[in-house]
C-alpha cells in the first residue's frame, strides 16, 4: 500500500494553501444543490487532485466531475478538498481536508486534516487511528466506553435537522456543537465525545464519511448508517441513503433502536 507519509505531505500542502484563502475575503458561490462553494474549496482540490494523479488510482472528489472510471478500479481515492465550507465561510475553524483510499468498498487508509489548530488524524486498516497534534509525535486513538447515560453528542450548528434535534432531547443526550463531519467523526475517535448521527436521506454523500470512517473504527468505534448497515463506498450512487451513526460502539445500538421505533428507518 502507498505510504502514508506521502499522502500527509500532500494534504498538507493542500491546508497551507486553503489557510491562505481563510484569512482573506472570500469569494462565495453557491453550487446547484444549493451548498457553497468558494476559492479556497477550489484551491485545495487542484493540488488534491493533481498530486494524487501520480499513484495512478481513479479520484472521486466533490468538487470535480465524476467519469466513473473509478468504478472499474478495486482501488479509488474519495477525497472532500474542504468540508465544513460553512464553517470556513463564518471562521469558526472547524473545516477539515478528507483524504481516504478505499479498496473493494472499504477504507484502508485515511487522513482527516485540520488546517486551523493543525491537527493530522490519520489510520491504515489493521494498525490502528493516530492523531498528530501541531507535527507532534503520532498518539494512538481510542474511543471511550461510555453507555448512552453519559454520551456526549456532536450536532452541526449549520445542518442539524429536526428529527435528529428530537432524537437528542429525546433521549436526554448532551448535546456539543461542532462543524464539519470529519472532524465530529474524529472527535469520538479521540475520547471526545461518544456520538454522531446525521438521519438525512441522501443528504450525505461518500465523500463525507470514507476519510473519518476508518479513523473513527479504528480507535474502536463504529459507523453504519442510521438502521446499522454497513456503509460501502466508490458506488455509482455516491449518496449516502440512510444517513450516518459513528459512535463509541457502546452507545451504537440505542440510536438504531430509537430511528426504528420511531418508523424512521426499516430493519
Amino acid at each position: 500500500m502507498i505510504d502514508h507519509n506521502k499522502i500527509k505531505e500532500i494534504i498538507l500542502k493542500a491546508g497551507k494553501e486553503a489557510m491562505i484563502y481563510y484569512h482573506a475575503n472570500n469569494e462565495i458561490e453557491i453550487k446547484a444543490d444549493d451548498s457553497p462553494v468558494t476559492l479556497a474549496d477550489k484551491a485545495s482540490n487542484k493540488i488534491l487532485v493533481d498530486s494524487l494523479a501520480v499513484f495512478g488510482y481513479p479520484i472521486l472528489s466533490e468538487e470535480s466531475a465524476d467519469d466513473l472510471k473509478r468504478l472499474d478500479s478495486e482501488y479509488a481515492f474519495i477525497v472532500d478538498p474542504l468540508d465544513g465550507t460553512a464553517d470556513f465561510i463564518q471562521k469558526t475553524g472547524e473545516f477539515s481536508i478528507l483524504v481516504s483510499l478505499v479498496k473493494d468498498h472499504q477504507p484502508v487508509m485515511s487522513l482527516v486534516y485540520l488546517p486551523v489548530p493543525d491537527k493530522l488524524y490519520w489510520a491504515k486498516a489493521g494498525e490502528g487511528s493516530w492523531l498528530e497534534n501541531n507535527g507532534g509525535s503520532p498518539e494512538r486513538l481510542q474511543v471511550t466506553d461510555n453507555k448512552i447515560d453519559l454520551a456526549r453528542v456532536l450536532v452541526s450548528r449549520n445542518h442539524f435537522n429536526p428529527d435528529d434535534q428530537k432524537a437528542c432531547q429525546e433521549l436526554d443526550l448532551k448535546m456539543v456543537q461542532c462543524g464539519s463531519n470529519g472532524i465530529k467523526m474524529c472527535l469520538v475517535a479521540e475520547g471526545q465525545a461518544e456520538l454522531f448521527f446525521n438521519s438525512s436521506v441522501n443528504k450525505m454523500s461518500e465523500w463525507d464519511a470514507a476519510a473519518p470512517q476508518l479513523i473513527l473504527t479504528e480507535a474502536g468505534g463504529k459507523v453504519t448508517d442510521i438502521s446499522g448497515r454497513m456503509l460501502l463506498f466508490n458506488q455509482l450512487n455516491i449518496k449516502l441513503g440512510n444517513g450516518i451513526l459513528g459512535s463509541n460502539g457502546a452507545c451504537h445500538q440505542t440510536i438504531i433502536d430509537y430511528y426504528l421505533s420511531h418508523g424512521k428507518v426499516s430493519a
